[in-house]
Parts: C-alpha cells; structure tokens; sequence
C-alpha cells in the first residue's frame, strides 16, 4: 500500500545516516565504511559492503571509489576479470606481447613486426635500437634486441651478413 511504502521510505532515511554518500556504505544505518576494493558504490545510503558492484574488467577500484572503471589498469598490465582492487591487476602483460591502458587480454596485441620487441610488461613495442637486432618470440612476438655480431650488419631488427 502507499502507507506502507512511505513508512519504508521514512525508516530508511530516519535509519541511514544523511553522511553516507557514494563510496561509502553504512550497514544498519550505524557507521560509515569506504566500499572495499574491487568494488565501488555510485549511490549514497548503501547498506552493503557488496556496494553496487565489482570493478570492470580492465580496471580497479581502490577503496572508496565511485565508478566500476574508478583507475584503468596501467600499460604494461592487464585485467582479465572483475573485482581487481589494485594496480598490479592480474599481471604484467607476458613478453612478446603489449597491454595499452585498460587491457583485458594479455595476448590481444602482439609486439609487431622485426623492428620491434617486447619485453614483459611493455604498454607499447619498443622499436630496435640502431647497430641492433631482435629475437625470442615468433616473428610477430620478439621480446629483447642483441647487439649486431662482427661480421654483420643490422638494420630495422634484422641481422644480415656482409
């Protein structure tokens, strides 16, 4: 009934503290805790630490956040599930391989062509150094560079002989 709805809203509001604002949750209207990481609250008067949910996949929420995509996972990361509460998120990305910002999939970019490598935890390829060549990985996936041998010659990651 309409009674009954009123009454429920009043008790709710009478109960939970008017300080629980979004981030926070106040269990039995009493104190007043920071939603855990790995989840955030986006509404005020949350009565569990549950909040409104876990941080997204690529991202983490430190205590107190407001946003399931509160801080994105740092380059050279990535985060594969839901409810990660820190910047390590599940890992650094593997060699041979690259995590942008907010990576989900530790394997979605490989490092690229010759001319580049990766090494574990790289947000970005780095290109070959000059006098330098590069190896480890498949030819889509090198993770380090060597100096060029006498002998030889490089150019672009690629060794060739005189």
């Amino acid at each position: 009934s309409v009674l009954q709805l009123l009454l429920a809203a009043l008790v709710r509001f009478a109960v939970l503290p008017r300080h629980c604002e979004p981030g926070y949750y106040c269990p039995n209207g009493e104190k007043r805790w920071e939603c855990p990481a790995g989840r955030w609250g986006g509404e005020p008067q949350l009565a569990s630490p549950s909040c409104s949910g876990a941080a997204k996949a690529g991202f983490f929420t430190p205590p107190g956040s407001t946003s399931p995509m509160q801080v994105p996972c740092p380059g050279g990361t990535y985060g594969e599930t839901d409810g990660l509460t820190d910047a390590t998120c599940t890992d650094l990305c593997p060699a041979g391989w690259y995590c942008p910002t907010a990576s989900t999939n530790a394997t979605a970019f490989a490092c690229g062509g010759p001319s580049q490598f990766c090494p574990k935890g790289s947000a970005a390829p780095t290109i070959a150094s000059p006098g330098y060549y590069t190896v480890g990985g498949r030819e889509d996936t090198h993770t380090r560079e060597v100096v060029c041998e006498p002998g030889h010659f490089c150019v672009d990651g690629e060794r060739y002989i005189w």
